[in-house]
C-alpha cells in the first residue's frame, strides 16, 4: 500500500494524516482538516496523534492512534452521506475523533462508528503540511478485439502491456500494443500489423469505485502486406509506414484499486496520420479512420 502522509502542526502537538491513495483532492482535505482542527479546543494539546484514512468498498474508515494504541475509530458510509462533499465530511470526522481522543479519560465520550459527523463553521487556517510518499503504480497485460471503420471495415485482435502512476484522483499512463487484422480478396489476402506506443492521462473521480477514464495519443509503425494465392499471376507486396492517432478510453477494475484483479476496457479513437495502400481492385486499405476496441486483462498495483 502506498500512503500520502500530511503532518498538521497545531501548537506544540502535531497530527499526522495517513491517507489511502483513493482519497480524492488531497489539497482540499488538508485545508479542511486544518480548519476543523484549528477550531477544536483540544486539538492543540496532548501527545502527537496519527489519523489513518482508508477506503473499504463503500465506506471510509478512520482511526486515531497515539503511538501504537488506538484512541478512536469510525466508519463513514458514503452512500448514506450524499449531502456534504467527501473532503468536508472527512475533515469534520477527523476533527471530532481527535478532540474526543484528547479529552480527559473521565470526560471522554465513546464514539459510535456509524455516528454522523456534526456540522462546523470554518475558522482561520493553522499549521503546515508535508508530502511524504509518492502515488500508486499499476501495470497490466490485456487482450484486445477491435473494429476499424476506415476506407474499409476491419476486425482485428491485439495485445497490450501498460503501466500507470496515480496522482491522487488523476494518473499518467503509458502503453505498448501489437495489433493485427487481415482480409481476403479474390486474388489473395491482405494483412495489417500495427506496433505502437501511447501516452496519456486519466481520472478516477470516485475514490471507492475502481473506474477511470481519460485521453491518450498513439504513435506507431504499420506493416501492410499483400499475399497472392498460389495460382495468381502477381507478386506479394510489403509496405511500412508511420501512423498517429488520438483516443478516449475507459476502464473498470473488478477488484479494489489496491489489489490485483481483472480489468475491462473500452476505447474509441481516430487515426490523425493514416497509412494506406491500394488493393488489386483499386480500393484503399490500411490504418485509417475511426476504431472501437474492447480490452480484457489482468492489472497488478504496487
Amino acid at each position: 500500500m502506498t500512503w500520502l502522509a500530511l503532518t498538521l502542526v497545531l501548537s506544540a502537538s502535531p497530527v499526522t494524516l495517513e491517507l489511502d491513495p483513493c482519497v480524492p483532492d488531497v489539497a482540499a482535505l488538508e485545508r479542511s482538516a486544518r480548519l476543523e482542527l484549528g477550531e477544536s479546543e483540544q486539538a492543540g494539546s496532548g501527545p502527537p496523534l496519527t489519523v489513518s484514512v482508508r477506503c473499504v468498498q463503500d465506506e471510509v474508515e478512520l482511526e486515531v492512534r497515539e503511538g501504537s494504541a488506538v484512541r478512536a475509530h469510525r466508519r463513514l458510509d458514503l452512500r448514506a452521506s450524499p449531502g456534504p462533499p467527501l473532503t468536508r465530511l472527512l475533515a469534520l470526522a477527523i476533527a471530532e475523533l481527535i478532540s474526543a481522543s484528547r479529552a480527559e479519560p473521565a470526560a471522554r465520550t465513546p464514539i459510535s462508528p456509524d455516528a454522523p459527523a456534526p456540522p462546523a463553521s470554518l475558522p482561520t487556517p493553522v499549521g503546515t503540511a508535508r508530502r511524504a510518499d509518492g502515488p500508486l503504480w499499476a501495470g497490466w497485460l490485456q487482450a484486445e478485439g477491435f473494429a476499424a471503420f476506415g476506407a474499409q471495415h476491419q476486425l482485428g485482435v491485439g495485445a497490450r502491456l501498460g503501466v500507470e502512476r496515480r496522482l491522487s484522483v488523476a494518473a499518467v499512463r503509458g502503453e505498448l500494443s501489437v495489433e493485427h487484422a487481415s482480409e481476403r480478396e479474390p486474388m489473395g489476402s491482405l494483412d495489417e500489423l500495427l506496433v505502437s506506443g501511447s501516452v496519456g492521462g486519466q481520472l478516477s473521480p470516485w475514490p471507492t469505485r475502481p473506474v477511470a477514464f481519460g485521453l491518450s495519443a498513439k504513435l506507431g509503425l504499420a506493416r501492410l502486406a499483400g499475399r497472392p494465392d498460389e495460382n495468381a499471376a502477381a507478386d506479394g507486396v510489403i509496405r511500412l509506414g508511420p501512423f498517429a492517432a488520438v483516443f478516449a478510453h475507459a476502464k473498470a477494475r473488478l477488484a479494489p484499486v489496491d489489489r490485483a484483479g481483472l480489468v475491462l476496457g473500452l476505447e474509441l479513437g481516430y487515426v490523425v496520420l493514416p497509412y494506406r495502400g491500394r488493393r488489386s481492385d483499386g480500393q484503399l486499405w490500411g490504418c485509417d479512420g475511426a476504431w472501437l476496441a474492447f480490452t480484457c486483462g489482468w492489472e497488478v498495483p504496487w
